[in-house]
């Protein structure tokens, strides 16, 4: 999964809580997509980093959850 390093983008990283969050939209629904996402996702968590990822609905109509998520992750170092 080489490809993966060199052909990503991170949307938002923390590296020392070693977090990566990623923002869906709409094109990540592509089943060719959806799966190099589990690909990336699978790819970052075997290398020990927490990796959250959000849908661009989940943000626009729950943004509190979507806080609420990130800060609980956070605060559990």
């Amino acid at each position: 999964m080489e490809w993966i390093v060199r052909d990503t983008i991170i949307d938002f990283y923390c590296a020392e809580l070693k977090l990566i969050i990623e923002v869906d939209w709409d094109v990540h629904k592509n089943a060719l997509i959806a799966q190099k996402d589990r690909e990336k996702t699978e790819y970052f968590q075997s290398l020990w980093f927490r990796v959250l990822r959000f849908s661009n609905d989940q943000i626009r109509k729950d943004i509190w959850v979507v806080i609420q998520t990130i800060s609980d992750v956070c605060n559990m170092r």
